[in-house]
């Protein structure tokens, strides 16, 4: 140890710089310097430098202390600052995403509208094109025209399109309306008696149900489920399709069958027995039992 004092007497203003680690006599220096100072006896300057030291080292063990803490809650603040930036990033981007989709869908539903608008002009610019046929003397270009109409017209379309030629003061032109209402008419009805056949068992039961409430008395009706059996289209009838024409054909008032009806119900009932013979249509208990009513239906008198 080598002191280098000042030469101010007061110790308490001395200046000294440690060459090496403070050994014993360094410490009993300084206690005497102590007592010298404050005029206390060695015991009590030794204790008063220990409270000192020990004072000391409790101040920079609490102010380590309190900088440990003030950091853990920075540290804190921000981990819960950073979790709701993400928290509000995620609800922006996700209400951003929705607003994009709400404006791409009407952007798509706008522009459906528009392909269909463009749609029906170019429709109603063709049937403006089939006046001239509309307005001839020769029967086979009027139903040429009206063909043609009703393959371009919706049948709503096609319906309010004919419905005004009838309010004509021209027979000629009424005749053209009634006509094509007609053979609107008889498109629906037809869309409707090849719903016998639907995939679906409660369209089948719907639509028989609603043809033989409405339409059991109707020639027309009974000339279009015929039209099923016909030897073309019979390959394509399930057998529940089958099975719902005949049904139908024995369900209708003898008094509507014309002469032709009978005769190609007959021919029907003769084709469906023949096929079953060859091994191409089964024909089942349900289905013998409705072939062998219609056969007897056909053999009464009106």
């Amino acid at each position: 140890m080598v002191l280098d004092e000042s030469p101010d007497p007061d110790w308490s203003r001395g200046r000294f710089r440690m060459a090496a680690e403070p050994d014993a006599q360094f410490i009993d220096n300084c206690r005497r310097a102590d007592a010298d100072r404050y005029h206390l006896s060695g015991r009590d300057a030794y204790h008063l430098h220990r409270r000192g030291t020990v004072g000391r080292s409790a101040v920079s063990t609490t102010a380590t202390a309190s900088q440990g803490g003030m950091s853990t809650r920075i540290a804190a603040a921000v981990g819960i600052f950073s979790t709701l930036v993400t928290i509000g990033l995620t609800v922006w981007n996700a209400r951003t995403a929705n607003q994009l989709r709400a404006i791409e869908l009407q952007h798509q539903t706008q522009q459906l509208a528009l392909e269909e608008a463009r749609d029906r002009i170019a429709r109603y610019q063709f049937v403006n094109s089939l006046s001239s046929g509309i307005f001839t003397e020769d029967e086979n270009q009027r139903l040429l025209a009206i063909n043609l109409v009703q393959l371009t017209l919706t049948p709503v379309e096609a319906k309010v399109f004919f419905n005004g030629f009838r309010s004509s003061n021209d027979p000629e032109v009424q005749e053209f309306g009634r006509i094509g209402i007609a053979s609107v008419e008889l498109q629906a009805l037809a869309s409707r008696v090849q719903l016998i056949d639907a995939p679906s068992s409660g369209t089948r039961r719907a639509t028989m149900a609603t043809l033989v409430r409405e339409s059991s008395n109707d020639p027309v009706t009974i000339g279009l489920v015929l039209d099923l059996l016909e030897e073309e289209r019979i390959d394509r009838l399930s057998e529940s399709g089958r099975i719902n024409a005949l049904y139908f054909l024995n369900a209708t008032a003898l008094a509507s069958w014309t002469p032709e009806l009978r005769a190609r119900a007959a021919t029907a009932v003769a084709r469906i027995e023949a096929r079953h013979e060859r091994g191409v249509g089964n024909v089942g208990p349900q289905t013998r039992g409705e072939l062998d009513k219609l056969k007897a239906r056909l053999s009464q008198n009106d």
